[in-house]
């Protein structure tokens, strides 16, 4: 536990450093200033396409680029032989993108809608699905080396309880399943091929 606190301090300050937090700052904003000219009939929509299709995919895009730099740089030549292990790894990547995207889908809701409809479950929905978006990045940069956007959508309905515990089941189920893949496919593609066994 210890050393995944430790990398996902680490990841958190690599993305300030790399100005992901401004970029991502400046991307919240311009979403404010959209959503505040958009009428207030259509905005609940337009918000949820917002929150659920950008932030909560943030993770997808941003996990490629991370993961192509760090190939391009060497970083995982060295960074298995310390004690930190591949899950702990990628649950700070997962954690520290999730976090930024919580964030700026919180901000998003609270300018267009103050505290109406604001909860811990809209948080953990956004959370979980940025954690799933992270995961199926992962796996397919480390494949590959090159990311296919994904967009999500939300229901524009009110939920039942079911429908929100069904909801927040499969994504928990999704996380699991996409974490064993990236795993794996991080081990094949990454870890069996340091040293110059592989590209």
């Amino acid at each position: 536990m210890r050393r995944m606190l430790n990398a996902w301090g680490h990841d958190i300050h690599f993305q300030v450093r790399q100005g992901f937090y401004l970029a991502y700052l400046l991307i919240t904003v311009m979403y404010c200033l959209l959503l505040s000219l958009v009428p207030s009939g259509a905005r609940a929509d337009v918000s949820v396409l917002v929150v659920f299709s950008d932030p909560s995919a943030l993770g997808f895009f941003f996990i490629g680029g991370i993961v192509l730099l760090e190939k391009g740089q060497n970083i995982y030549d060295n960074l298995f032989v310390t004690p930190l292990q591949v899950g702990e790894y990628m649950a700070a990547k997962t954690l520290s993108l999730a976090m930024l995207s919580t964030l700026s889908a919180a901000a998003v809701h609270l300018s267009a809608f103050g505290w109406e409809g604001f909860s811990l479950l809209f948080l953990a929905g956004i959370l979980l699905t940025s954690a799933f978006f992270t995961l199926i990045g992962l796996g397919l940069a480390v494949r590959c080396g090159t990311l296919n956007g994904f967009f999500l959508a939300s229901p524009f309905h009110p939920l039942t309880i079911w429908e929100v515990l069904y909801g927040l089941a499969v994504l928990v189920v999704g996380i699991g399943l996409a974490y064993l893949w990236a795993k794996r496919s991080f081990i094949n593609h990454i870890v069996l091929k340091i040293g110059g066994r592989g590209q």
